[in-house]
């Protein structure tokens, strides 16, 4: 019961934390379509919520909870290689970020 609190706040700072530096970087990217790059930010990241849980549901109907993990794993490490990506090509064309 302690660790699945402590992981919970953890995941709630983590999750909390990314949203003001991401809206920053956003900003500074596009500063003069500011409201319609966070707006679609919004939407984006609701959707990717939504998509996340029905994904989930999806993968522990099919293969059972042990398969969420590895699945987990793999997004994450394919966001990872995602945002990699993007800030090398940022830094390439010369983009400020934050």
């Amino acid at each position: 019961l302690a660790i699945g609190i402590l992981a919970t706040a953890l995941w709630g700072l983590v999750g909390l934390g990314f949203n003001a530096p991401q809206q920053t970087r956003l900003v500074n990217l596009a500063p003069e379509s500011a409201s319609a790059v966070l707006g679609l930010n919004a939407a984006f990241l609701y959707l990717g919520i939504s998509a996340g849980s029905t994904l989930g549901g999806w993968i522990v109907e099919q293969g059972g909870l042990l398969r969420l993990p590895q699945v987990a794993l793999g997004l994450t490490l394919a966001a990872l290689l995602l945002f990699a990506f993007t800030w090398r090509a940022e830094e390439k064309v010369g983009v400020k970020i934050g």
